[in-house]
């Protein structure tokens, strides 16, 4: 069974940093959205290390995913296979169904 979640779930009152690393730490699976992900400083800051960590532990995998043209060639995303293939950003596909295939 697959359970997603993101940090938009979070509930007013909550605190942000431990509720966020209570689902990373319970996470198999991370996605990395590019290019929301790199523009944000805590998720590329904080939330990328927490889960390259967990995949290097080998209790995680963690996956990212190119949505649109943005420098992930220039950041830490570069030392794991992006996807989709050859990290072509999905919106750049002709046919956005085939990119989705792709990636899954």
């Amino acid at each position: 069974m697959i359970a997603s979640w993101h940090d938009r779930r979070i509930i007013a009152g909550e605190r942000l940093d431990r509720t966020i690393d209570k689902h990373l730490d319970e996470a198999d699976i991370i996605l990395l959205l590019s290019p929301d992900f790199l523009a944000s400083e805590y998720c590329y800051n904080i939330e990328e290390a927490t889960a390259i960590k967990k995949q290097e532990r080998g209790e995680a995998r963690v996956i990212s995913v190119i949505l649109q043209p943005c420098e992930w060639e220039r950041k830490d995303l570069a030392q794991f296979l992006v996807t989709p293939r050859d990290g072509k950003p999905i919106i750049t596909w002709p046919f956005i169904d085939e990119a989705f295939l792709d990636v899954s």
